[in-house]
């Protein structure tokens, strides 16, 4: 059964020092962002989330915590420097083609289903960051569609909780060291040099659409029959019941005979009536199931 929270759940304790980041200061921050973001921070994290919360502090040119607080949480001004703070608190860890075994389970997919139809390909990059992954998805299409030209649409529409990384993302920028897990071909092919930045080519960002989306609210996301879910990396910053709830969106999202790809470990002894697990030592790969399968 899903669970959901509400802001009553949210507790304002009194403070002892505004200066001060105690027990309950950690206590009403960390309710606070799983509610709103649904992640979860647990005590061996409290110390990135002080400091996080703090550099942010003082570039908001606050002072103390619960004037903070109190401004970050007014439901009612839900503003650019709760996004900002999101944007800190979040970890955006990501390189091009950074699990090599999953790309090529990707591309093997995407190949298979090149040479069966001719119908539009939708590939979704969830927790996408500053755009490096959806860029690598959108790179092995476009390679498919040099070697099976046969006019097809295909799409990858990355989604990330942070708005300066959907931002940045947008841009395509990326310094020259950051494209050295791209082969060379690849990189003359889909990116121009522009100053000391490589930028990606109108003809690979026009196939890459990005937006601001919290994982948790897949169900309302205009995303259907999607033929790959990529999410790796991410359901590990939230408590076991709601990984299910969000994997459980994640299908409804996908294709008959479509691929959700997750990180080793994120999902430990989950089974779903509709999908079926690939067999994989490297990833935590599943198809969903036919109708002409399904009982």
């Amino acid at each position: 059964m899903k669970r959901t929270m509400s802001s009553s759940n949210i507790v304002q304790w009194p403070m002892a020092s505004d200066t001060t980041f105690d027990d309950q200061q950690f206590a009403q921050w960390r309710a606070l962002l799983e509610e709103r973001t649904g992640m979860e921070v647990t005590a061996a994290r409290r110390s990135f989330l002080e400091t996080s919360i703090r550099q942010r502090m003082k570039e908001a040119g606050f002072t103390g915590f619960q004037r903070y607080f109190e401004h970050v949480s007014n439901d009612s001004i839900i503003s650019s420097e709760w996004y900002l703070l999101v944007d800190r608190l979040t970890v955006q860890e990501t390189r091009f083609f950074r699990d090599a075994h999953a790309m090529e389970l990707v591309a093997e997919h995407l190949r298979a289903i090149w040479q069966r139809s001719n119908d539009p390909v939708q590939v979704w990059s969830a927790g996408c960051a500053t755009g490096e992954e959806a860029y690598s998805l959108a790179m092995i299409m476009a390679e498919l569609a040099r070697r099976y030209p046969d006019q097809r649409h295909f799409s990858v529409t990355g989604s990330d909780i942070s708005a300066p990384a959907v931002l940045k993302a947008r841009l395509g920028t990326y310094t020259a060291r950051k494209l050295e897990p791209v082969r060379a071909a690849w990189q003359q092919r889909y990116f121009t040099a522009e100053g000391n930045s490589m930028v990606v080519k109108p003809e690979l960002s026009q196939r890459v659409c990005f937006t601001r989306l919290n994982v948790t609210e897949t169900e309302q996301a205009p995303l259907q029959n999607m033929d790959v879910i990529y999410c790796q990396n991410l359901l590990i910053y939230f408590r076991r019941w709601r990984r299910r709830d969000i994997v459980t969106q994640f299908v409804d999202k996908l294709r008959p005979g479509g691929l959700l790809v997750l990180g080793p470990g994120e999902l430990i002894d989950f089974k779903h009536d509709q999908l079926v697990a690939i067999p994989n030592k490297h990833c935590l790969a599943f198809l969903k199931k036919r109708s002409d399968s399904m009982e």
